[in-house]
């Protein structure tokens, strides 16, 4: 699990057992941090929090904080494909970092996802071993 001082200068937006999302206006990220296998209404609500939170603060950069994910379920896939990543591309988003997660399924998931979204959109995404890198890269787009 991440430090606290990885995100101190980051605001919690939304916090449940499953799952954070934080942000930093001022760098303009957000970071998803799913930690836990939920449900498919908590996985819909998860993602209209996360359109929320991009929405509100005007944010730009998307770091994918995935290192407890053990599973990514498909439907959830499938839905993020379905409506997060249209949303985030009429926002004019670009970049994503993702913090690739230590368990093998999820890394399988995020692998197919990682082509999927390079394939069908215009994103530039790249995948870090921790949070420092992905905060630096992200930081180094404009």
């Amino acid at each position: 699990m991440e430090s606290e001082e990885e995100f101190s200068d980051y605001k919690v937006f939304f916090s449940k057992l499953y799952a954070k999302i934080l942000y930093n206006q001022d760098l303009c990220i957000i970071v998803s941090q799913p930690y836990l296998f939920f449900s498919d209404e908590k996985a819909k609500e998860y993602i209209a929090k996360m359109m929320e939170c991009i929405e509100k603060f005007d944010l730009n950069k998307i770091m994918y904080d995935m290192r407890e994910v053990k599973v990514f379920k498909e439907e959830d896939r499938e839905y993020v494909k379905a409506t997060f990543y249209p949303f985030i591309e009429a926002r004019g988003i670009k970049y994503i970092a993702y913090i690739y997660p230590q368990y093998v399924f999820g890394q399988v998931a995020l692998n197919e996802i990682k082509q999927y979204i390079t394939t069908h959109h215009q994103f530039i995404v790249e995948k870090f071993d921790s949070f420092e890198d992905a905060q630096e890269w992200l930081i180094s787009q404009t």
